[in-house]
């Protein structure tokens, strides 16, 4: 790559398609990805890397994957809107283990099932680079929700996590709930479109007064009593205004 490029962004895909189209011009080949790993291992200067909506599927990040192993530049990872399964997800874990430098990972709206969410969930108890991690519209269920909660117990670097619709529930609630007791450094936690359930509202909202530190918890359409929605929203709002009183 061209000393000095720091992004770069690549969707293929065609314009104005209309109903006539031919499939296989979208998505990268697995030699497109060939290309790119070979890129990342050469790359001294890129800091984003952006790979949204590819159609890529395991082998295929798992060929990308090799050259981010490599790679001690990029920060900010994004591969929504893909096929990525658990097999892909595991050499994800394998540069999160060795790279620790990705500071933002996006994988949105991919297939990321329980086992990905669990060896998700064992990277983040020893990686000390991630600040914002996003799984939304992804199948990891109640199991791999709460394996990636309870990982954070002795996290100290991500500060913004996502999990909606996940298929997430009371067991879930819970986990984070005891990990906000003593986390002090997540600020914003997606949760909504799940089944955390009334209970799970209820340790949510009573965790508040014990953590000082989150700013944002969204559990909209997520069985949480209104009000308990409320109070938590009523919580997190006055905590910004009295913060930014004293700025």
């Amino acid at each position: 790559m061209r000393s000095g490029v720091a992004h770069f962004s690549l969707t293929y895909g065609l314009r104005n398609t209309g109903m006539n189209y031919d499939r296989a011009m979208f998505g990268m080949k697995l030699p497109d990805c060939r290309s790119v790993a070979r890129m990342l291992e050469k790359s001294e200067t890129l800091v984003t890397l952006a790979l949204p909506g590819n159609l890529l599927e395991d082998d295929k990040i798992r060929m990308i994957a090799s050259g981010l192993v490599d790679n001690h530049s990029v920060t900010d990872l994004d591969l929504s809107h893909n096929k990525i399964a658990d097999r892909g997800v595991r050499a994800l874990v394998k540069v999160l283990d060795s790279n620790n430098v990705v500071t933002f990972l996006n994988l949105q709206d991919n297939q990321v099932h329980v086992e990905g969410g669990q060896a998700i969930a064992r990277a983040m108890k020893s990686n000390h680079s991630l600040v914002s991690l996003n799984l939304r519209l992804n199948r990891l269920g109640e199991e791999g929700c709460s394996a990636i909660c309870a990982a954070l117990s002795g996290n100290t670097i991500l500060e913004r996590l996502s999990l909606s619709s996940n298929g997430a529930g009371p067991q879930t609630a819970e986990a984070l709930s005891s990990v906000l007791k003593s986390n002090a450094t997540l600020r914003e936690i997606d949760l909504s479109g799940n089944a955390l359930g009334v209970e799970g509202g209820r340790s949510l909202r009573e965790v508040l007064t014990e953590n000082m530190t989150l700013e944002r918890l969204d559990v909209r359409l997520s069985g949480v009593a209104e009000d308990e929605e409320i109070a938590i929203a009523d919580t997190l709002f006055n905590r910004l205004q009295e913060q930014a009183l004293k700025k």
